[in-house]
Order: C-alpha cells, then structure tokens, then sequence
C-alpha cells in the first residue's frame, strides 16, 4: 500500500497508467477537435496538420475529398482515446491504484491500438478518395 503522508500522489505502480491517461485524454482532445476542423474545411491544404499523402497535398479537391472520407476514421481515434483513458482509470480503481505489470501493458498498448489503428484507416481512406480526383 502507498503512503500517501510522504506528498506522494501517484504510486510508482500506477505512474505508467496515470501518464498514459493523461496522454489518452490530451490525444482525444487533440484529434476531436482536429477532425472537426478538418470536417468543417477549417484546415486548408498544407504540410503540418491533416491527412497528408502524396494523393491529398496533390490539389485542394483532392485535399478536401481526403478529408470528408477519412475525418470519421479521425473522430474514432479521439474516441478511442478517450475510452482509453476511461478504461484505464476503471483499471486504476479495480486494483486499488496498484496496479500490476500486465495490466499496465494492457491499458496502455490497447489505448495506443485504439489511437493508431483509426488514424491509419484514416489515411488508407483519404489517400483513395483523392487518387479518385485525378
């Protein structure tokens, strides 16, 4: 058990969980809010922000028809970082904010698959519909 009287917050065995959530909730914000630009033509063609493939830097049609495919591939992400970070606080509770080993690694590669997995489809999506432009 941790004692809290020493000004310890978080526990050396719930510090990987409790980063990656924090991780989890800035990344949902991130991708939320990015994807709705993107959804409402905000985000115009350029190298920093969006869903970048050769297909969809090729024009700002292609750009925009990218983006209306693969934005929803984008909102999944957010969500499922923030089920990410929702699941992974439930884990926090469940074991008594000590977690073990596995259940760090589990918590945390499945938030990061939940993340990663949407944005690649995401890309797969957009890249094709803006190879149809041409």
């Amino acid at each position: 058990m941790t004692d809290y009287s020493t000004g310890e917050l978080v526990n050396d065995a719930a510090m990987p969980i409790f980063v990656a959530l924090i991780f989890f909730v800035f990344m949902g914000l991130v991708f939320g809010c990015t994807g709705a630009m993107l959804n409402s033509g905000r985000i115009t063609r350029n190298n920093a922000i969006g869903l970048r493939t050769r297909a969809t830097l090729s024009s700002d049609e292609a750009w925009e028809r990218g983006h209306k495919a693969g934005v929803l591939w984008v909102a999944v992400s957010a969500i499922g970082a923030v089920t990410a970070a929702v699941l992974g606080l439930i884990a926090l509770f469940v074991t008594g904010f000590e977690p073990n080993e596995p259940t760090n690694a589990v918590v945390i590669l499945s938030g990061m698959l939940a993340i990663i997995g949407p944005l690649i489809a995401a890309g797969i999506a957009a890249d094709r519909a803006a190879k149809k432009v041409s």
